[in-house]
């Protein structure tokens, strides 16, 4: 008798009279099987016994349902003994209420139904909405299909080695192969349900993410990152750029190759945070939500206002029709979509320019402030970074490349700039 909820002495049709205080036995519509039924710590349990609807089986679920109703009044009723098929997520509930601890052997939890319960209480719950739907794009698209119906027990490091084979031989939007980096950003949730999944029930498995480690030292399975040198303007190559593009939106490029602004940190811009000679970065827009804070503690940082970027901010001020300073031509909050896709791409095209990415202006802001003289440092606070570690080993030995544009940048950005 695997499964029960509320169950009835008597023959009725199907699913009428209300169940008795301690439970019922009936026959659901569309069954030959009996089931029991009753309320437990608030909340409806339905089980099927697996009988069929005789009267002598009907005494036995009887009894079966007044044994449980006796050792809920002793109080030694334990659910997940009373129902071992119960899914994992009703014997975690009751167990918690009962004041046991539940801990379920992996090979009898299927990853899928855990997914089902972590995805409302702990995905759903994260402040962060870009990571929310990135998760739920990768469990929908990858993770669930491969691993949905597997339990913890069989997901070992050769699966997950598989898995990741197969991703290598998948196509993405682009038509391309999925690149390396997105294959490792695959991996991230998967990850993350496991050790949620290990720490929660106390499980000691091998770690198949270790695995799939020494297997990858090589890099044949998914090829070591390349770390690419920042992409930099020379000043001719903005000159013509900023020559090509919409003229609505120039004074927004100038804004961020000034500043070192990201594209969210344009869009939370707001009017009020030109605060006298200083720009206040305060806050950001991700994919249209305002988030509770920067993507660090150093971000929040006080931008002193030279004469050429108040020029350009006056312009947006001019123009703005609401709390944010920065809009799309529309009147509409700034959108870095469709300001790449848009505005930034199609100047490339006119300009005849090697195409760079919008990230691009914030790694030309510090190399332009290195070359003029701003003192390391400086470029540290101006950027909104931790350490001084990415200026001196990122940024520094690009800016040597620039030398010969010394003169224009001073002049572009004026002598009081940093």
């Amino acid at each position: 008798m695997a499964e029960v909820v509320q169950f009835r002495l008597f023959r009725e049709p199907e699913d009428s009279a209300e169940p008795r205080p301690n439970g019922s036995v009936k026959r659901r519509k569309g069954s030959r099987h009996l089931y029991v039924a009753f309320s437990y710590y608030g909340r409806r349990v339905e089980k099927s016994t697996g009988l069929e609807d005789t009267a002598r089986n009907r005494r036995k679920a009887r009894a079966f349902l007044d044994k449980i109703f006796d050792n809920i009044d002793r109080g030694t009723f334990v659910f997940s003994e009373a129902f071992p098929g119960a899914s994992e997520a009703e014997k975690v509930h009751f167990a918690c209420r009962e004041g046991r601890d539940h801990r379920p052997d992996p090979g009898d939890v299927v990853f899928g139904e855990y997914l089902d319960r972590w995805i409302p209480e702990i995905l759903d719950t994260d402040p962060s909405s870009g990571k929310r739907h990135d998760y739920h794009n990768i469990i929908d698209c990858h993770v669930r299909p491969r691993f949905g119906d597997m339990t913890f027990h069989q997901i070992t490091g050769v699966e997950v080695v598989k898995f990741v084979r197969d991703l290598g031989q998948r196509r993405g939007r682009s038509g391309g192969k999925l690149s390396p980096s997105r294959i490792r950003n695959i991996l991230i949730p998967l990850r993350i349900v496991w050790e949620d999944a290990c720490d929660e029930h106390r499980w000691e498995l091998a770690d198949p993410f270790q695995h799939l480690k020494r297997r990858n030292r090589s890099g044949r399975l998914i090829p070591k990152r390349r770390k690419n040198p920042p992409e930099v303007f020379r000043f001719s190559e903005w000159e013509a750029v900023m020559e090509a593009i919409d003229p609505f939106y120039r004074p927004v490029a100038e804004l961020m190759v000034m500043t070192g602004l990201i594209n969210s940190e344009v869009a939370g811009l707001r009017v009020a945070e030109i605060q006298g000679d200083r720009l206040a970065i305060q806050h950001s827009i991700v994919r249209g939500e305002e988030k509770a804070e920067l993507k660090t503690e150093y971000r929040r940082r006080q931008l002193p206002i030279s004469q050429a970027l108040r020029a350009r901010l006056e312009i947006l001020q001019a123009r703005a029709r609401g709390e944010h300073l920065v809009t799309m031509e529309s009147g509409r909050s700034f959108h870095p979509i469709r300001f790449r896709n848009g505005v930034w791409t199609k100047a490339f095209k006119r300009a005849g320019v090697p195409y760079r990415r919008p990230y691009a202006m914030r790694h030309t802001f510090a190399s332009w402030a290195l070359i003029v003289g701003v003192h390391p440092s400086r470029v540290v606070a101006l950027m909104g970074h931790g350490s001084k570690q990415m200026v001196y080993e990122v940024y520094a030995p690009y800016a040597e490349g620039i030398e010969g544009d010394v003169a224009a940048i001073r002049e572009y950005l004026g002598p009081d700039f940093g």
